[in-house]
């Protein structure tokens, strides 16, 4: 008002300044600008006019002025308020002012359409207005003032309008003021309230039904209807996931519009179409998935249709946890995008979190439900099971001294039962008087220091018999920590102890027989698999017992009997059979081979079901051999008795023709005659050959063997050999680059070298090639127990390989069998091989062969090495004359022909010769010329006395006789005579030409070791 007033004052200041100064002027003026009267009064009127002109426009440029200040004033007042602000002229129905804020608004309101809504008074009223000024018209004509009016924006968002209008009249006009504030944060906040009361009240309808479900099926069913009608949502379902091969989802219940059945069995965890919706993904990660937006999310695509036509827009799946474990999931549908924010999703998992927990309290009043009814049963079991057992319970109360004992208690003291359990008299009543004392320590041990009740004692029961009990027990504590029962158990072990004597008896007896034995015990699981092993194991194959356990018998054996065994052993653990004596050869810790004769029975445990083998194995290594050299001297037996039943006789035989021979080469004078009597010996020597072949393949031939070169015989041989073999077949030598001194017959050895020759021969009838080669060959042990042959150590290894037809295994296993032979009758005698066979024996060596058909064959020949002691090329006394003698010579001998050509032999030579037919005669001539003898020359076999027995008794009366033994018999029955190691022997047939020679050594006493040959027998 004051203001008012002094812009009106200001302006009659202005005018009567103005107009007294206009006055003032113009009067000094005219006189000057008119002479005239009537000049002067036109100016005068021209000047009033002019007057009033300047004055009006200078007031009016003045409250102009002034006006235009007071509008700029308010509208700056205006756009300072954050609110929307309207001026309305109601009888022009226009808007005379409005800020900045009600352009922004006006300017939001014709872009889009304007979804709006109010409140006031409590009554909401709608508006589908898009004119602001139509509807600021309704709302003057419906008289509202105040109210709240929300508007949508065209990007999809709302905003909340506080409005208030306020009719004012100015100079007369009425005008309507508009203030409208933004309160969309507010309507925000107060909408999430609402939302946020409603989802809590229905968590707490849930919670309470989680208080009284008595079923998952009624819970999951409550739940789901709750969230539908209490939380407005389109639809809730609860899906149980199941491990089956689709992993499929379940609905275990559902409320509100939703899928139809078929679709809802097709929902899946799997990571596959069916199962990337909310309720798979849920499942499958164990974490909330939500779609704000189903018909643009390409996950929920296989239920888009249904999604459709429910009308719902958003869905929420979040997981449902028990134990760690993921065992279904909630799933709500919304029908907008936005009804799932991050505290709608947290109120969300705690529901399922809820409905977790009712789960696990729902299966937690099962099981304790189960858990009671198992306690009741468990009594009744413990009460029977103490029965059966002979186990009685106690419990004694230290504050009131009061014992409470079980049923079976006083059954074992031998009292009847007491249906409360208290006992009136005291334990110790019945325990043995001897046992007391250490059953009172113990106690008080238990019960001041806290040890472990544990005793044995003896009772005397209430009948007189005497039981022995086992006790445990322990005290029990309040919270303060003091000791206020001591409870435990009494068991009657009489029985037990009785038992545990018998079987530790029984168990004694048993280690003893296992740890004496000289077998290996075992036992095996179901799957082959040693669980025991005796301590026999060290010695059978090396290892300690716990190597073993773990292993199967097939990872011992040698890989070839495994394999040969597995199936066999299959078929027994099948049929639930035994097995005895079942030979196979194991590997030992240090690789060297075992054979094993392994038995097993089959065990079975309380029910009958199959638990393994228990057995024993056998180390017959040894025995093996054994039955090989058995089977081998059986062999050797057959053609040693054969070649023992003629050698006497023809070797005497064969001794007169070679003496008689020789006698008569010495008169015969023409070269014919000569040539006969040559091949009369040739054929004698043939003859002695074939019995020496004989002897040698049973071993049983006394030998004169040799320091010598194999290399060096071979060479020798190999001429002759080539001419065996004839010009089609090329021989080759691939011999050691050193000597190989072995002790042999340089003879035997040719004739083995021969036979081989010849073999190799007939496997070549069309020629090819024979190699003969010599190597050094050192043989450990484990390549004696694997072949079972020979002995370790350093053996000359001479191979015969030849390119021929080759054998089958058949005949390879045959082929040193004596008269075996696969030529046609009459072109072998099935001698040759066996032959080789015992001669090599004999010299305490091995040969082995091998062959396949079509392919050759290789024999190979072990000899032993020896250290080189003499000249292996030492001259032989063959061609040496042997010196004439004089001495007198005591000859016995039964055979007349053999006696005549010995005797013309020694006579012819310058001895004086005495003969004897038999044991007898030959002490009588002894007797008779005792002084004169030189030398005694018996025959092992003779009628009456032996040449031994002959010999023990001249050697009782003249020790050191000069001794030369002759015998036509084998090796082993000159042995069996127990001709002196000392004396000579001369086996018949022999060559004068040796005969005598071996005369005149003995008669210059040269010993047996420093003669080119030492003379020795080797028995089978």
């Amino acid at each position: 008002m004051a203001k008012n007033i002094r812009i009106a004052l200001t302006i009659s200041l202005i005018y009567c300044g103005v107009a007294s100064l206009w006055i003032f002027m113009t009067d000094r003026l005219l006189p000057l600008l008119a002479t005239t009267p009537e000049k002067i009064a036109t100016l005068a009127m021209y000047k009033g006019l002019f007057f009033v002109a300047t004055t009006t426009l200078l007031l009016y440029l003045a409250i102009h002025s002034f006006v235009r200040r007071a509008c700029n004033r308010c509208h700056s007042v205006l756009e300072t308020i954050d609110d929307v602000v309207i001026i309305y002229d109601l009888e022009r129905r226009a808007i005379l002012d409005k800020n900045k804020k009600a352009l922004e608004l006006f300017r939001e309101f014709r872009e889009g359409a304007v979804s709006e809504h109010s409140e006031t008074d409590n009554e909401l009223q709608h508006h589908n207005l898009k004119d602001p000024l139509a509807w600021l018209q309704k709302v003057m004509a419906e008289n509202c003032y105040s109210f709240e009016w929300e508007a949508r924006q065209p990007d999809g968002h709302s905003i909340w309008l506080d409005v208030n209008l306020k009719n004012i009249t100015i100079n007369g006009i009425p005008r309507l003021i508009a203030v409208a504030r933004n309160i969309s944060e507010r309507k925000l906040s107060e909408n999430a309230d609402k939302k946020r009361n409603r989802t809590l009240k229905m968590l707490l309808t849930c919670n309470e039904v989680l208080t009284r479900a008595q079923s998952e099926k009624e819970l999951f069913e409550n739940i789901c209807k709750i969230i539908v009608e209490d939380g407005f949502y389109s639809f809730a379902w609860v899906g149980i996931a199941e491990n089956n091969q689709e992993k499929s989802v379940l609905p275990a219940a559902r409320a509100g519009s939703y899928l139809n059945s078929s679709s809802m069995t097709k929902i899946s965890w799997k990571d596959n179409e069916q199962g990337r919706g909310p309720t798979g993904t849920a499942i499958r990660e164990g974490l909330p998935c939500l779609i704000k937006d189903v018909q643009n999310d390409i996950r929920f695509l296989p239920w888009r249709e249904e999604a459709r036509a429910n009308g719902y827009i958003s869905v929420l799946s979040v997981p449902l946890v028990y134990s760690d474990n993921v065992f279904g999931a909630l799933t709500v549908g919304a029908s907008n995008s936005d009804a799932f924010d991050e505290e709608e999703l947290s109120l969300m998992v705690q529901l399922a979190g809820d409905i977790a927990y009712g789960i696990a309290s729902l299966k937690t009043a099962a099981d304790r439900k189960k858990m009671e009814d198992a306690l009741i049963q468990s009594e009744n079991n413990l009460a029977e099971a103490q029965s059966i057992a002979s186990l009685g319970s106690w419990e004694y109360d230290l504050e009131t001294d009061e014992e409470y004992r079980s049923d079976e208690f006083f059954r074992i003291l031998g009292l009847p039962p007491r249906g409360n359990g208290r006992a009136t008299d005291s334990v110790f009543d019945f325990i043995h008087p001897e046992d007391r004392n250490h059953v009172k320590e113990k106690i008080t041990d238990t019960l001041e220091q806290g040890k472990p009740y544990d005793v044995e004692y003896r009772i005397i029961r209430a009948d007189g018999s005497e039981r022995i009990l086992h006790a445990q027990g322990k005290t029990l504590k309040d919270e303060t920590g003091k000791t206020t029962k001591f409870i435990g158990t009494a068991c009657d072990i009489t029985d037990r102890k009785k038992a545990d004597v018998a079987l530790q008896e029984s168990e004694l007896r048993f280690r003893s027989l296992v740890e004496t034995t000289t077998d290996w015990i075992w036992e095996t699981d179901k799957d082959s698999v040693y669980v025991y092993s005796s301590p026999k194991i060290r010695e059978l194959l090396g290892y300690e017992p716990e190597e073993i356990i773990g292993k199967t018998p097939f990872d011992l054996m040698h890989p070839q009997d495994a394999l040969r065994l597995t199936q066999k052993f299959t078929q027994l653990k099948v049929a639930r059979k035994p097995f005895t004596a079942v030979e196979t050869i194991y590997i030992n810790k240090l690789g060297s081979f075992v054979t094993i004769e392994t038995s097993g029975v089959p065990f079975f445990d309380e029910h009958g079901n199959f638990s393994g083998y228990r057995g024993i194995d056998r180390n017959i290594s040894d025995r093996k051999k054994l039955e090989e050299k058995y089977l081998q001297a059986q062999k050797m037996e057959a053609i040693g008795q054969l070649a023992g039943g003629i050698a006497h006789d023809f070797n005497n035989i064969l001794t007169a023709i070679i003496g008689f021979e020789h006698l008569l080469m010495e008169t015969v004078q023409s070269e014919k005659s000569r040539h006969y009597a040559l091949q009369v010996l040739a054929l004698a020597d043939k003859a002695s050959n074939l019995t020496r072949d004989l002897l040698a393949f049973s071993r049983k031939q006394t030998i004169h063997p040799k320091q010598l070169d194999i290399n060096g015989t071979i060479r020798k041989i190999c001429k002759i050999l080539k001419r065996l073999i004839g010009e089609d077949i090329e021989l080759h030598l691939n011999l050691y680059d050193t000597p190989l001194p072995v002790l042999a017959v340089t003879g035997h050895l040719e004739q083995v070298f021969m036979n081989l020759a010849t073999n190799a021969r007939d496997a070549m009838p069309d020629g090819g090639f024979l190699t003969i080669s010599t190597e050094f060959i050192q043989i450990d042990n484990s390549y004696v127990e694997l072949n079972r042959q020979g002995e370790a150590g350093r053996y000359a290894l001479i191979s015969f390989s030849d390119t021929g037809i080759g054998m089958d295994e058949s005949t390879r296993l045959r082929v040193f069998e004596p008269f075996f032979t696969t030529k046609e009758v009459g072109k072998g005698t099935g001698l040759g091989l066996s032959t080789a066979y015992g001669i090599i024996h004999q010299h305490e060596g091995f040969i082995t062969v091998y062959s396949e058909e079509k392919e050759g064959t290789t024999f190979r020949i072990y000899l032993p090495l020896i250290d080189s002691a003499e000249d292996l090329d030492s001259e032989c006394r063959s061609e040496l004359v042997p010196p004439r003698g004089c001495e007198v010579v005591l000859l016995v001998e039964d055979e007349p022909e053999v006696r005549q050509v010995m005797s013309t032999l020694l006579e012819k030579n310058g001895y004086q010769v005495i003969v004897a037919v038999d044991g007898d005669h030959a002490l009588e001539q002894f007797l008779e010329y005792e002084d004169s003898i030189d030398l005694l020359i018996l025959d092992v076999i003779m009628p009456k006395k032996n040449g031994k027995e002959v010999y023990d008794i001249i050697s009782k009366t003249n020790d050191g006789m000069k001794t030369i033994f002759i015998s036509g018999y084998t090796a082993d029955i000159v042995e069996q005579k127990g001709i002196p190691e000392f004396c000579h022997l001369v086996s018949k047939p022999f060559s004068p030409h040796d005969f005598l020679w071996k005369v005149r050594d003995v008669l210059d006493d040269v010993s047996k070791e420093s003669s080119s040959e030492r003379s020795y027998t080797v028995a089978g």
